[in-house]
């Protein structure tokens, strides 16, 4: 058995380890991506000398295996420092991408940014920040004094702004790079096409973390919200409707108080009797609508409100009750054998401003029930 520190501690390496192991898997889409960019310039589809393309490449898959690496390692992504060798890593990375394939590549500028998303850490989106920046806004002029990509396709697209139309070729210093109007349209989208495709799984695995988030969030809330045992409402937001604002409007109160439950636990233990109470609870669930909830304000106490103009409506959901407590007891005899569920009830009806007094009315009603019942089955 954990103590508490120590639990403490599995679940500050779990949170540092989990980004970690995301970024890794995301940084082999960007090891893809450079090996298809190096097949792509040795056929002469991205004009950057094959060399110096073939040293950056190799700079990157370094940078690309050194978080699977650490990835693999569970000591080592559970380090708070890890997360900012692999950050790094993505940084050269990309700042390399940017250099010589700038502008091909500039959507890649984005990618640290994006997986720092995933640290939660404000430090860390500030670093990443400032490493896209510098891909941005440094790498590009670099990469153009060290004359590592050409200025052809810049020309290409300011052409085709200034004239407004495409041109049958666009021609680099060492020959044609694509012809004819399908050969300039793919060598123009297909290096942007590649980027984007690169940065959509990125953003989707994003995208459906912060979809999780939302999902977990909602089941946090309903756990607040909901009894676990009955699934009616808890105390929580029975406190909370007695506080709504009203005007003048009417409802019924249902007062429920489960019979025996003392008798099942000392008898037949408490697991039993919490089943009776989850069972005595379900007789509750077929009156609810949006306009009827059910609360449990009790240990073995349930409430039941029906807001409504109707009185009759009210005897109608006893009725309805008294049935479904009837179908609960004919199961019990199969499924839960000396199991039987009986519930004291008490109505009362009145407007909602005066909700306190109606709940009180409705108590002494069901205990003045629950009385008939203990005479009734009462040995004499």
């Amino acid at each position: 058995m954990f103590d508490f520190d120590s639990a403490k501690l599995l679940r500050a390496e779990e949170n540092e380890r989990k980004p970690n192991l995301y970024v890794a898997k995301a940084l082999w889409v960007g090891a893809f991506s450079q090996l298809l960019c190096l097949a792509l310039n040795e056929l002469g589809l991205f004009h950057v000398e094959k060399t110096i393309m073939r040293v950056c490449v190799v700079i990157g898959l370094v940078c690309s295996l050194i978080p699977q690496v650490i990835a693999a390692n569970h000591k080592l992504s559970s380090d708070r420092r890890s997360k900012y060798v692999v950050l790094g890593c993505t940084c050269v990375m990309c700042f390399l991408f940017a250099m010589c394939l700038f502008p091909i590549t500039t959507p890649l500028a984005l990618l640290p940014m994006l997986l720092a998303v995933q640290y939660n850490s404000m430090r860390v989106s500030r670093l990443a920040v400032v490493g896209s920046c510098l891909c941005v806004a440094v790498a590009p002029p670099l990469g153009g004094v060290l004359g590592l990509w050409q200025s052809e396709y810049l020309r290409f697209l300011l052409s085709y702004a200034l004239r407004g139309e495409v041109p049958a070729q666009v021609v680099a210093p060492t020959g044609v790079m694509a012809q004819g109007l399908l050969g300039v349209v793919v060598y123009v989208s297909f290096p942007w096409l590649l980027a984007v495709l690169l940065m959509a799984k990125l953003i989707l695995t994003a995208t459906q973390k912060g979809v999780t988030s939302i999902e977990n969030q909602e089941k946090i809330l309903h756990m607040n919200r909901i009894d676990a045992l009955t699934g009616l409402y808890n105390s929580y937001v029975y406190d909370q409707y007695l506080k709504t604002p009203v005007e003048n409007e009417s409802v019924g109160v249902l007062f429920f108080d489960v019979d025996g439950l003392k008798r099942t636990n000392d008898e037949l233990g408490h697991e039993q009797g919490d089943l009776l109470l989850r069972r005595c609870a379900e007789s509750l669930h077929p009156l609810f609508d949006e306009n009827c909830h059910g609360f449990r304000i009790g240990g073995d106490e349930f409430l039941v409100v029906v807001e409504t103009e109707d009185p009759t409506l009210v005897d109608q959901k006893v009725e309805q009750w008294r049935r479904a407590l009837e179908r609960i007891n004919l199961e019990n005899r199969s499924r839960h054998k000396g199991l039987f569920c009986h519930m004291s009830v008490g109505a009362s009806f009145g407007p909602k401003y005066d909700l306190s007094t109606l709940i009180i009315r409705a108590d002494s009603r069901m205990y003045e029930e629950k009385e008939a019942y203990h005479l009734s089955v009462s040995p004499r």
